[in-house]
């Protein structure tokens, strides 16, 4: 492949990176408005970017689902469908985060099929779990790089939890 040909291939990749970025701004518009507003401190990462590393029991887990039924019965489950009982979820996960992770430790935020990620201090995580809640599209994966635990804010109103 000659050099203009690598040139039109990288540009094009440039150009659907930026392209999927944007859409994934729009679709986290929720908790982005909500961190902006609070003057709460975050990162976005983007796919191309190195990942954090993930809890180790989760190698192996199929395309992005985690099989809750295979885990051991150390999992936490809160369940909630109705816009009231979403708030009292996301109270429970904040409760559930601080007993997890210190004030200060990175807490990365996945939201499933979404070209961008969050990085956030567990104590601003846990106070915008409603905001981060609130992205319609996907779920959302909250660990800490190098820790074993994982919790799963599902679209179906479920929040899983392992402590790893």
């Amino acid at each position: 492949m000659d050099d203009e040909r690598r040139a039109i291939l990288r540009a094009r990749r440039a150009a659907l990176r930026q392209h999927g970025e944007a859409a994934a701004r729009a679709e986290l518009s929720p908790v982005l408005e909500a961190l902006d507003a609070a003057g709460a401190p975050y990162r976005l990462r983007s796919a191309g970017e190195p990942q954090a590393r993930a809890p180790s029991w989760l190698a192996g887990e199929p395309g992005g689902a985690i099989a809750w039924e295979r885990r051991p019965p150390d999992v936490w489950e809160h369940f909630a469908r109705d816009p009231a009982a979403l708030q009292a979820r996301a109270e429970a996960g904040a409760i559930l985060l601080k007993r997890l992770a210190p004030p200060d430790a990175d807490v990365e935020v996945v939201f499933a099929g979404c070209a961008l990620s969050l990085t956030l201090a567990a104590d601003v995580a846990g106070r915008h779990l409603a905001a981060i809640s609130a992205v319609p599209t996907s779920a959302a994966w909250l660990f800490s790089p190098g820790a074993e635990w994982l919790i799963e804010l599902g679209r179906d109103g479920r929040l899983l939890a392992r402590e790893g």
